[in-house]
């Protein structure tokens, strides 16, 4: 033990290169835990050797401490007692993970500016394989939210993705829902009702509101999809979309979708997650522009949704919900700090988490973006300000928890340069989708760069 102990210190002191003063920090931390690891009788030494020789040790890092990405291997990074394979991602951007008794999907849009939709090709496996890519529309992009597969449920054999595609009525984009009956080898768009009206004055000449979907699932043998409509705005900084109108569609089948009655509203609102829990079927809503406590909670009474009374910490700006049979748990930011909240009843909401990002050369921030429950807890993602730089550089942020009610982070500086966008469960742990190696410097010359990016764990929660 003690041959192998030096070996890896000569190592760690003798690099092929100088290391860079970010290096060297990270190099003694590394060496602080592994030495704290053997008195405890629990070292593990992994000696990889790549490219022209170059070796690192790395020792298990505690639960809630980071781990780091392997070097030569680019595929694999530790924290705690989870292991994340990581692979390069083929979404252009991934709007969520959803996971169903035939698999793990990841949906969003493709390099084609095309709504897609791929699925996991194995346990625990980053590759991904497209099934279905619908029609492409860049114009949508450049001037709105782009094209996407946004959600997707199933039923026996029968698959629903729902989101934004190009739709032939009037030639322009709007909501979609399309349905596979033999388990994503075929898919055929559905018949969706599209609003016709506005709830707020809108740009000039805009007679007609486009519309997409966010969320989609089943309660009480019926179909809801959860959405907004929206409009392109002029401004001094170019067009940019407004929320205008929070939507429900309803289907008995999947396959038809009427627009349900909703509350007239103040200001732009949308519809951003829904989940079932023990208050039944809630709606979360984010009111854009609000002061304070944008987020609100919605259900439907006789067939109309509203918003609910709820009282204890305000909800902010929300970005996801996920349930249990006892909680509903929230996700997303408040004055610049990510933050979670839980609920037993949609009511009163505590707020049990809160992420504070560094002080960065410009302004602080952090959110979560995504959260899931799986068969062995909660995992919630989001990203924090990268210290000394802020956006967009950013690292990722995840954490995790056994109840929803207590967090702790679970990874570190594995995920340094990154940004977690979205999270499922997978049936032997999680997926995360997000952005790696962010670099450049917003110049014509070097502009900023990622690579999309997939993380799996390996072992679990």
């Amino acid at each position: 033990m003690s041959a192998l102990v030096h070996a890896a210190e000569e190592l760690v002191a003798h690099p092929v290169r100088p290391p860079t003063p970010v290096e060297a920090l990270e190099r003694r931390a590394r060496a602080l835990r592994r030495h704290r690891a053997i008195q405890m009788g629990i070292v593990v030494a992994v000696v990889l050797v790549c490219g022209a020789g170059v070796a690192r040790v790395l020792a298990t890092p505690n639960a809630d401490r980071g781990g780091r990405v392997v070097a030569g291997v680019g595929d694999s990074v530790v924290s705690g007692s989870r292991t994340w394979a990581k692979g390069p991602s083929p979404a252009m951007s991934a709007a969520r993970i959803a996971q169903t008794p035939s698999g793990t999907y990841v949906l969003g849009t493709n390099t084609s500016f095309a709504p897609a939709i791929w699925k996991q090709a194995a346990d625990r496996s980053p590759t991904l394989t497209e099934i279905f890519s619908g029609t492409a529309d860049r114009r949508t992009y450049l001037n709105g939210p782009q094209p996407r597969v946004s959600d997707l449920a199933q039923q026996g054999s029968r698959l629903v993705a729902v989101g934004q595609g190009y739709q032939r009525d009037g030639d322009r984009e709007g909501a979609a829902v399309w349905r596979s009956t033999d388990s994503g080898r075929t898919w055929h768009s559905a018949t969706v009702q599209q609003p016709r009206e506005f709830s707020e004055p809108v740009p000039t000449g805009v007679t007609v509101p486009s519309s997409t979907i966010n969320r989609v699932l089943q309660a009480d043998g019926v179909w809801y999809a959860f959405g907004g409509s929206w409009a392109s705005r002029d401004s001094s900084a170019g067009v940019y979309p407004t929320s205008c109108r929070p939507l429900v569609w309803t289907s008995s089948d999947g396959w038809r979708w009427s627009l349900a009655e909703t509350a007239p509203t103040n200001s732009c609102t949308s519809f951003v997650d829904a989940s079932t829990g023990p208050a039944g079927l809630i709606a979360l809503v984010y009111r854009d522009g609000a002061a304070i406590g944008s987020g609100e909670v919605w259900q439907a009474t006789n067939g109309r949704w509203a918003p609910q009374p709820i009282s204890g910490d305000p909800l902010h700006e929300v970005t996801g919900l996920a349930s249990s049979p006892d909680r509903y748990v929230v996700v997303g930011a408040s004055n610049g700090d990510g933050a979670i909240w839980t609920s037993p009843d949609a009511r009163a909401w505590k707020r049990v988490a809160t992420v504070r990002p560094p002080k960065p050369l410009g302004t602080p921030q952090a959110t979560f973006t995504g959260i899931a429950r799986g068969a062995t807890g909660w995992l919630a993602v989001g990203w924090k300000s990268h210290p000394g730089l802020g956006e967009p550089f950013t690292d990722a942020v995840v954490w995790t928890s056994h109840d929803g009610t207590a967090w702790n982070p679970a990874v570190g500086d594995g995920f340094a340069y990154a940004r977690a966008g979205a999270v499922g469960a997978t049936n032997r742990g999680f997926m995360i989708a997000g952005e790696s190696n962010v670099r450049g410097e917003g110049s014509s010359e070097r502009p900023i760069r990622t690579d999309p990016t997939i993380w799996v764990s390996r072992r679990g929660y």
